[in-house]
């Protein structure tokens, strides 16, 4: 019989032997050391009005979350996250026997860069999502929509971590 401590100790040199084979990085927390973050209101390209304070406000809530860093709007923040929603489409999904959907499909498309303060770009990327919804509940384009803003906003803000990792890592 393997004790406890001895158990643990295998599982933990495992766990990184098994994360560091499959290239996936372990992000410190602590990553932002408490520097000023402006996140600017989402532009919103679409005709769909308000979306922007949506995808805004879950962008800063996951960054709170998740780093280190304090969110500001004084012109002396370290690094500048910009955001655009360029489309939001939503499309009839499956019809049912009756004439009705039962099924629709919400699609968002984000476009996001990370600056520093002179303006330079450290990282940027585009993410589109799709999400299916049944339009028989209380499930709409809608509550597809904010579903979408909050997973892409965790998204975003794990790459950022990535990316400003490596830039802390380079110093």
């Amino acid at each position: 019989m393997i004790p406890k401590t001895a158990f643990s100790l295998t599982s933990a040199a495992l766990l990184c032997l098994l994360l560091a084979s499959c290239a996936y990085t372990v992000i410190d927390p602590s990553l932002g050391a408490g520097q000023q973050l402006s996140v600017p209101t989402t532009v919103n390209e679409s005709r769909w009005r308000g979306v922007e304070a949506s995808a805004t406000h879950a962008l800063r809530a996951q960054l709170q979350q998740q780093y280190d860093v304090e969110l500001s709007d004084a012109p002396t923040y370290k690094y500048l996250l910009r955001t655009k929603v360029s489309d939001i489409r939503r499309s009839s999904g499956v019809n049912n026997r009756q004439g009705g959907t039962t099924l629709g499909v919400g699609r968002i498309t984000m476009d996001w860069a990370l600056e520093q303060a002179d303006g330079s770009v450290l990282q940027n990327g585009r993410i589109s999502r799709d999400l299916e919804f049944l339009t028989t509940t209380d499930e709409s384009a809608y509550s597809a929509i904010d579903e979408i803003l909050q997973e892409m906003a965790e998204q975003i803000a794990m790459e950022l971590g990535a990316g400003l990792a490596v830039a802390e890592n380079e110093r």
